[in-house]
Protein backbone atom coordinates (compact mmCIF):
# COMPACT_ATOMS: atom_id res chain seq x y z
CA UNK A 1 0.00 0.00 0.00
CA UNK A 2 3.27 2.51 0.85
CA UNK A 3 4.66 1.72 -2.29
CA UNK A 4 1.52 1.94 -4.30
CA UNK A 5 0.70 5.52 -2.66
CA UNK A 6 4.17 6.76 -3.14
CA UNK A 7 3.92 5.57 -6.74
CA UNK A 8 6.98 3.70 -6.84
CA UNK A 9 6.98 1.83 -10.00
CA UNK A 10 10.57 1.08 -10.98
CA UNK A 11 13.19 -0.79 -9.01
CA UNK A 12 17.10 -1.52 -9.91
CA UNK A 13 19.28 -3.99 -8.32
CA UNK A 14 22.45 -4.98 -8.23
CA UNK A 15 24.71 -8.07 -8.76
CA UNK A 16 23.01 -10.42 -5.78
CA UNK A 17 20.45 -13.13 -5.13
CA UNK A 18 17.77 -10.10 -5.14
CA UNK A 19 13.62 -10.76 -4.14
CA UNK A 20 11.28 -8.57 -5.21
CA UNK A 21 7.83 -9.27 -3.46
CA UNK A 22 4.64 -7.64 -4.89
CA UNK A 23 1.64 -7.82 -2.05
CA UNK A 24 -2.30 -7.82 -3.04
CA UNK A 25 -1.84 -3.99 -2.09
CA UNK A 26 0.63 -3.42 -5.16
CA UNK A 27 -1.64 -2.12 -7.85
CA UNK A 28 1.27 -0.38 -10.18
CA UNK A 29 2.32 -1.32 -13.41
CA UNK A 30 6.14 -1.80 -12.87
CA UNK A 31 9.52 -1.79 -14.31
CA UNK A 32 12.04 -4.42 -12.83
CA UNK A 33 15.54 -4.65 -13.53
CA UNK A 34 17.85 -7.18 -11.11
CA UNK A 35 21.03 -6.84 -12.98
CA UNK A 36 23.56 -10.18 -12.23
CA UNK A 37 22.33 -12.61 -10.05
CA UNK A 38 19.75 -15.41 -9.33
CA UNK A 39 16.98 -13.54 -8.84
CA UNK A 40 13.64 -14.07 -7.69
CA UNK A 41 10.38 -12.06 -8.92
CA UNK A 42 7.63 -13.13 -6.50
CA UNK A 43 3.94 -12.46 -7.01
CA UNK A 44 4.75 -9.55 -9.85
CA UNK A 45 1.44 -8.87 -11.89
CA UNK A 46 2.42 -10.10 -15.59
CA UNK A 47 0.15 -7.06 -17.20
CA UNK A 48 0.71 -5.32 -20.12
CA UNK A 49 2.26 -2.32 -18.79
CA UNK A 50 4.88 -3.84 -16.28
CA UNK A 51 8.12 -4.96 -17.35
CA UNK A 52 10.72 -7.49 -15.97
CA UNK A 53 14.64 -7.69 -16.83
CA UNK A 54 16.17 -10.28 -14.93
CA UNK A 55 19.53 -10.04 -16.28
CA UNK A 56 22.91 -12.39 -16.04
CA UNK A 57 22.22 -15.89 -14.71
CA UNK A 58 18.83 -18.02 -13.92
CA UNK A 59 16.03 -15.42 -12.77
CA UNK A 60 12.58 -17.18 -11.64
CA UNK A 61 9.27 -15.70 -11.60
CA UNK A 62 7.25 -17.01 -8.57
CA UNK A 63 3.55 -17.18 -7.62
CA UNK A 64 2.57 -18.50 -3.77
CA UNK A 65 -0.63 -18.44 -4.43
CA UNK A 66 -2.78 -22.20 -4.24
CA UNK A 67 -5.66 -21.08 -6.70
CA UNK A 68 -5.66 -22.16 -10.14
CA UNK A 69 -3.90 -20.06 -13.22
CA UNK A 70 -3.49 -19.31 -16.56
CA UNK A 71 -0.25 -18.10 -18.34
CA UNK A 72 -0.76 -17.53 -22.19
CA UNK A 73 2.31 -16.90 -23.91
CA UNK A 74 0.97 -13.33 -24.43
CA UNK A 75 1.59 -13.00 -20.68
CA UNK A 76 5.31 -12.97 -21.32
CA UNK A 77 5.57 -10.27 -23.67
CA UNK A 78 7.24 -7.90 -21.70
CA UNK A 79 10.19 -10.19 -19.69
CA UNK A 80 13.63 -10.12 -20.64
CA UNK A 81 16.02 -12.86 -19.20
CA UNK A 82 13.56 -14.43 -16.73
CA UNK A 83 14.58 -17.88 -16.88
CA UNK A 84 11.89 -19.75 -14.84
CA UNK A 85 8.56 -20.26 -13.87
CA UNK A 86 7.55 -21.25 -10.36
CA UNK A 87 3.39 -22.16 -9.77
CA UNK A 88 4.33 -25.34 -7.63
CA UNK A 89 2.48 -23.51 -4.33
CA UNK A 90 -0.39 -24.34 -6.39
CA UNK A 91 -2.93 -26.96 -5.88
CA UNK A 92 -5.36 -26.11 -8.40
CA UNK A 93 -5.24 -26.36 -12.37
CA UNK A 94 -2.19 -23.94 -14.24
CA UNK A 95 -2.21 -23.86 -18.01
CA UNK A 96 0.95 -22.34 -19.44
CA UNK A 97 1.06 -22.23 -22.81
CA UNK A 98 4.97 -21.35 -24.68
CA UNK A 99 5.13 -19.80 -27.85
CA UNK A 100 7.44 -16.43 -29.27
CA UNK A 101 7.33 -14.49 -26.25
CA UNK A 102 8.06 -16.97 -24.19
CA UNK A 103 10.96 -17.94 -26.38
CA UNK A 104 12.81 -14.76 -26.49
CA UNK A 105 11.94 -14.47 -22.53
CA UNK A 106 14.57 -16.54 -22.30
CA UNK A 107 11.71 -19.11 -20.44
CA UNK A 108 12.61 -22.85 -20.41
CA UNK A 109 11.92 -24.03 -16.37
CA UNK A 110 8.74 -24.56 -15.46
CA UNK A 111 7.39 -26.01 -12.31
CA UNK A 112 3.76 -26.41 -11.41
CA UNK A 113 2.18 -27.68 -8.18
CA UNK A 114 -0.63 -30.65 -7.12
CA UNK A 115 -3.07 -29.76 -9.92
CA UNK A 116 -4.25 -31.73 -13.00
CA UNK A 117 -1.63 -29.11 -15.04
CA UNK A 118 -1.33 -28.43 -18.57
CA UNK A 119 2.09 -27.17 -20.17
CA UNK A 120 1.72 -26.56 -24.27
CA UNK A 121 4.78 -26.11 -26.61
CA UNK A 122 3.77 -23.91 -29.80
CA UNK A 123 5.47 -24.00 -33.19
CA UNK A 124 7.31 -21.28 -32.27
CA UNK A 125 8.94 -21.97 -28.80
CA UNK A 126 12.39 -22.93 -30.02
CA UNK A 127 13.87 -23.47 -26.43
CA UNK A 128 15.45 -27.15 -24.69
CA UNK A 129 12.89 -26.78 -21.27
CA UNK A 130 12.88 -28.61 -18.07
CA UNK A 131 9.45 -29.15 -17.56
CA UNK A 132 8.60 -30.63 -13.40
CA UNK A 133 4.66 -30.65 -12.90
CA UNK A 134 4.39 -32.40 -9.48
CA UNK A 135 1.13 -34.18 -8.36
CA UNK A 136 -1.98 -34.59 -10.67
CA UNK A 137 -2.42 -35.91 -13.59
CA UNK A 138 -0.81 -33.52 -16.07
CA UNK A 139 -0.50 -33.18 -19.73
CA UNK A 140 2.26 -31.96 -21.97
CA UNK A 141 1.42 -30.53 -25.13
CA UNK A 142 3.74 -30.64 -28.20
CA UNK A 143 6.42 -30.66 -26.38
CA UNK A 144 10.16 -31.32 -28.31
CA UNK A 145 11.77 -34.25 -26.92
CA UNK A 146 15.00 -33.00 -28.03
CA UNK A 147 18.39 -34.12 -25.94
CA UNK A 148 18.42 -31.16 -24.42
CA UNK A 149 14.32 -31.10 -22.97
CA UNK A 150 13.81 -32.86 -19.22
CA UNK A 151 10.38 -33.71 -18.41
CA UNK A 152 9.25 -35.31 -14.63
CA UNK A 153 5.95 -35.94 -14.61
CA UNK A 154 5.71 -36.17 -10.68
CA UNK A 155 3.22 -38.33 -9.06
CA UNK A 156 -0.06 -39.57 -10.70
CA UNK A 157 -0.98 -40.54 -14.65
CA UNK A 158 1.03 -37.76 -17.15
CA UNK A 159 0.69 -37.83 -20.18
CA UNK A 160 2.96 -36.66 -23.52
CA UNK A 161 0.05 -35.58 -25.86
CA UNK A 162 0.86 -34.82 -29.46
CA UNK A 163 -1.74 -32.91 -31.61
CA UNK A 164 -0.43 -33.00 -35.63
CA UNK A 165 -2.47 -34.81 -37.75
CA UNK A 166 0.87 -35.78 -38.99
CA UNK A 167 3.18 -39.14 -39.04
CA UNK A 168 5.28 -39.49 -36.14
CA UNK A 169 8.32 -41.56 -35.12
CA UNK A 170 9.21 -42.20 -31.76
CA UNK A 171 12.98 -44.34 -30.79
CA UNK A 172 13.40 -45.60 -27.32
CA UNK A 173 16.33 -42.78 -27.07
CA UNK A 174 13.65 -40.30 -27.37
CA UNK A 175 12.69 -41.03 -24.04
CA UNK A 176 15.86 -40.96 -22.00
CA UNK A 177 15.39 -37.53 -20.52
CA UNK A 178 11.21 -38.49 -19.15
CA UNK A 179 10.73 -39.20 -15.74
CA UNK A 180 7.40 -40.19 -14.32
CA UNK A 181 6.12 -39.95 -17.40
CA UNK A 182 3.43 -43.07 -17.91
CA UNK A 183 1.59 -41.88 -21.34
CA UNK A 184 2.13 -41.62 -24.74
CA UNK A 185 -0.93 -39.66 -26.85
CA UNK A 186 -0.46 -39.64 -30.48
CA UNK A 187 -4.06 -40.64 -31.14
CA UNK A 188 -4.46 -37.16 -33.45
CA UNK A 189 -2.19 -38.63 -36.21
CA UNK A 190 -3.94 -39.83 -39.35
CA UNK A 191 -0.53 -40.93 -40.68
CA UNK A 192 1.89 -43.62 -39.86
CA UNK A 193 3.10 -43.73 -36.39
CA UNK A 194 6.15 -45.42 -34.81
CA UNK A 195 7.00 -46.23 -31.74
CA UNK A 196 9.71 -48.34 -30.00
CA UNK A 197 9.93 -49.42 -26.57
CA UNK A 198 13.06 -50.21 -24.74
CA UNK A 199 15.40 -49.19 -21.51
CA UNK A 200 14.50 -45.26 -21.47
CA UNK A 201 10.68 -46.12 -22.50
CA UNK A 202 10.91 -48.41 -19.23
CA UNK A 203 12.96 -46.12 -17.24
CA UNK A 204 10.59 -43.19 -17.82
CA UNK A 205 7.52 -45.68 -16.58
CA UNK A 206 6.06 -45.28 -20.26
CA UNK A 207 2.98 -47.82 -19.95
CA UNK A 208 0.13 -46.70 -21.87
CA UNK A 209 0.65 -45.98 -25.99
CA UNK A 210 -2.72 -44.35 -28.19
CA UNK A 211 -2.17 -44.07 -32.14
CA UNK A 212 -4.59 -43.04 -34.43
CA UNK A 213 -5.73 -43.43 -37.63
CA UNK A 214 -2.83 -44.47 -39.49
CA UNK A 215 -1.04 -47.82 -40.01
CA UNK A 216 1.05 -47.50 -36.68
CA UNK A 217 3.96 -50.08 -35.28
CA UNK A 218 4.72 -50.21 -31.98
CA UNK A 219 7.65 -52.66 -31.27
CA UNK A 220 9.16 -53.85 -27.98
CA UNK A 221 12.36 -54.84 -27.71
CA UNK A 222 13.75 -57.46 -24.59
CA UNK A 223 14.64 -54.63 -22.63
CA UNK A 224 11.64 -53.02 -22.01
CA UNK A 225 9.95 -54.65 -19.24
CA UNK A 226 6.68 -52.70 -18.31
CA UNK A 227 2.99 -53.93 -18.47
CA UNK A 228 1.22 -52.07 -21.37
CA UNK A 229 -1.80 -50.71 -22.60
CA UNK A 230 -1.75 -50.29 -26.20
CA UNK A 231 -4.50 -48.33 -27.97
CA UNK A 232 -3.90 -48.24 -32.24
CA UNK A 233 -7.39 -46.88 -33.29
CA UNK A 234 -7.95 -47.61 -37.11
CA UNK A 235 -5.37 -48.64 -39.46
CA UNK A 236 -3.67 -52.39 -40.27
CA UNK A 237 -1.68 -51.78 -37.44
CA UNK A 238 1.66 -54.18 -36.01
CA UNK A 239 2.72 -54.73 -32.71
Amino acid sequence: AEATSASLTTITTGSGDDTITATTAYTLSSTLSTGAGEDTFIDISLSSGSFINGGGEDDTLKYTSSGSATFVDSAFTNLTSVEALDVSASSGTVAVTLGEEASEAGLTAISTGKGDDTITATSAYTLDSSLSTGEGEDTLVDISLSSGTFIDGGEDTDTLKYTSSGSATFVDSDFANLTSVEALDVSASTGTVSVTLGTEAASASLTTIDTGSGDDTITATTAYTLISTLSTGEGDDTF
